[in-house]
């Protein structure tokens, strides 16, 4: 304060000024307590109630989109917490699995299902004892054809970064000077991504089926693959690696959602071995996923042609394709052509 001045406290009530045509309403405000309590019960998960074919509702297939460990988790649990609706849905008592086939929608769905189930033939224990074990200098050349290919279809398909010790940081070794760390840390690895392999069991394929069963056994010992039993296209069948043989998987809402058409595989790398047959929903799936198509039929151009004939006739019926994500291999029926085709691939 300024000398010879006053010693009267400061009046601050000016800040309460208020409009004389507005009354204040901030005395007249009633504090509503933070602590009051409500009655709003929270259900646990564990509580969901089931639905008549004895599996849970499937929830929004965006869950699984992207999730490897989502997917094999869902489908390890089908045969324990579902298991009559499964056994249900392959034996055709479609109405002990709740399915109403009044429904044109449901009707249609389950159609294309069965029609696929009744056309597999695959070896359900391609792996048992009498088959091929890779002991054999073929069946090892075998396996070391199906690695090459894994391999330099992953090498374009990799994911994002991940702590490891596989590669050289290089933004990390740039910013040493700054942040001083040691340059044994600057490393790091890329995540794998599993590949999925659809075989076809159809009888169109049956000329092939030895090819497939050696491709089968090859690929139960390479760990970064999820195989499929998929007559014409459509999953039927899963190898499950623990019991080491195909199985069923498919619950009654999984054939609602589209699961044996690949609804629940989003940015994935799917390698099938076919005839003409799949190349429907192949290009589907080329809007979401890359698909290494090895054809069985001859002739490069002619395979071309009758892929891209497909493509144009499903766009006609208001569905897209992505033929960019499509990368087709002709005259693949034998483990020869199949190693040929592996030393031409970039």
């Amino acid at each position: 304060m300024k000398k010879h001045s006053s010693h009267k406290t400061l009046n601050f009530g000016w800040r309460d000024f208020s409009s004389p045509e507005i009354k204040s309403e901030i005395n007249s405000a009633k504090v509503i307590s933070c602590k009051k309590k409500t009655n709003t019960k929270i259900t646990p998960i564990s509580n969901v109630v089931k639905n008549k074919s004895g599996g849970i509702k499937l929830p929004g297939l965006s869950k699984f989109h992207n999730n490897i460990s989502k997917i094999a988790k869902k489908f390890s649990n089908n045969n324990k917490s579902s298991f009559r609706s499964v056994e249900a849905v392959y034996s055709g008592a479609y109405s002990l699995a709740g399915l109403d086939m009044q429904n044109r929608d449901v009707a249609n769905k389950v159609h294309k299902f069965d029609e696929a189930y009744g056309m597999s033939r695959i070896n359900m224990n391609p792996a048992m004892p009498g088959k091929y074990d890779l002991k054999s200098v073929r069946d090892r050349r075998i396996a070391a054809n199906f690695a090459r290919v894994m391999s330099k279809i992953a090498e374009d398909n990799v994911g994002g970064e991940i702590e490891g010790d596989d590669l050289w940081d290089v933004n990390r070794i740039m910013s040493r000077k700054i942040s001083r760390e040691s340059i044994l840390k600057c490393r790091m690895s890329r995540e794998k991504r599993r590949i999925v392999l659809l075989l076809d069991s159809s009888p169109s394929c049956s000329d092939y089926s030895n090819f497939y069963s050696k491709m089968a056994v090859v690929a139960a010992e390479y760990g970064d693959v999820e195989m499929y039993d998929a007559p014409n296209g459509h999953i039927v069948h899963r190898w499950s690696l623990r019991k080491k043989r195909f199985e069923r998987f498919l619950t009654p809402q999984d054939i609602l959602a589209g699961v044996s058409q690949w609804s629940l595989f989003r940015n994935r790398v799917v390698v099938i071995f076919s005839d003409y047959d799949a190349a429907g929903i192949s290009l589907k799936n080329t809007i979401h996923n890359k698909v290494y198509y090895f054809c069985t039929e001859y002739g490069a151009d002619h395979a071309t042609s009758h892929i891209y004939n497909t493509a144009r006739r499903i766009t006609k019926n208001m569905s897209s394709v992505n033929t960019k994500n499509l990368v087709v291999y002709s005259g693949i029926t034998n483990t020869r052509q199949f190693a040929k085709t592996a030393k031409k691939m970039k």
